[in-house]
């Protein structure tokens, strides 16, 4: 069995609602959804094969897409989320993957090649997910990392996402005066900061 290193999910209807009300997308114009492109963390919707919308990078075009930023930021996560009982150390699989924060912060290692475009953290934890693993090593670029690098660089492998005070005004007050006024309220001090460091730049 293998899980993943989630990072917390919103509901299906705030991304219907986004979709339907924040982009003017009709739903039967839409046959899917993408959240990643290979270079890039990215909202596309398409209709077919046609991109018909691409938000920016969620990290060069940070709070310009109000879906992502809200996701990234667990403003709209289900409230499971902040009480997720699998994110933790102790796992329930035989193999754990998601994407390998921290990478280099504890063991410098220089055999690691450039990585541009991220790279994975795959833990096994049984004896038969080493195996799993060792059946499929010579098809894959494998580097042994510490495990306390991938803990210590991933929250969702210490605890659940914490519902801050933020969070907390947000859902207090996004129902009365909307989702993207009461986002930005909530992160105006970020949000002029990232303006600030993009002008310097």
């Amino acid at each position: 069995m293998v899980d993943l290193i989630c990072h917390g999910v919103p509901s299906n209807k705030w991304l219907v609602d986004y979709i339907a009300n924040t982009l003017k997308i009709k739903a039967d114009k839409v046959s899917s959804i993408g959240f990643r492109l290979f270079e890039a963390f990215s909202l596309c919707v398409y209709n077919d094969d046609r991109l018909i919308y691409k938000s920016g990078n969620l990290w060069t075009h940070r709070y310009e897409d109000l879906y992502y930023n809200t996701f990234i930021d667990g403003f709209t996560y289900r409230d499971s989320c902040f009480n997720c009982h699998y994110a933790k150390p102790e796992r329930v699989s035989d193999i754990t993957i998601g994407d390998f924060w921290g990478l280099g912060n504890e063991t410098d290692d220089n055999y690691i090649p450039k990585h541009p475009y991220g790279i994975s953290c795959v833990l096994p934890l049984t004896e038969k997910g080493k195996r799993l693993i060792s059946i499929v090593k010579d098809k894959l670029n494998i580097y042994e990392r510490p495990v306390t690098e991938a803990i210590n660089g991933n929250d969702q492998l210490r605890f659940p996402k914490k519902k801050n005070l933020r969070i907390k005004f947000f859902r207090r007050i996004h129902k009365y005066i909307g989702v993207d006024a009461a986002y930005k309220l909530c992160v105006c001090d970020k949000i002029v900061k990232y303006k600030i460091r993009k002008i310097i730049r």
